[in-house]
């Protein structure tokens, strides 16, 4: 089971060209390999959390499951954030939002 993301189109931070062809070669490749693949691309967080929620129960019991992201990410203090297409980044503080 996968779970493919690829998010291009930030509204207030810069847009990235590549995230959009990443997601899709992956997917594809995945498939390939034997895998059922959820696709999403520029997610806002209500939308990432619903089909995260989503793979999470199709993944319940699979053998392997995999989260592939392309896209804007931080890292703060050891810990990783994915960037979802709303955020609004002023201040470190924002990003744990």
């Amino acid at each position: 089971m996968a779970f493919v993301i690829g998010n291009s189109e930030y509204r207030e931070i810069p847009a990235l060209k590549n995230p959009d062809k990443d997601a899709e070669d992956v997917s594809n490749t995945f498939r390939l390999a034997g895998f059922d693949v959820f696709v999403a691309k520029d997610l806002t967080k209500i939308q990432f959390e619903k089909q995260f929620r989503n793979y999470l129960a199709a993944a319940d019991g699979a053998d392997l499951a995999i989260v592939y992201y392309s896209g804007h990410g931080f890292q703060i203090g050891g810990e990783n954030f994915l960037i979802l297409v709303e955020a609004s980044l002023k201040n470190a503080a924002d990003i744990e939002v």
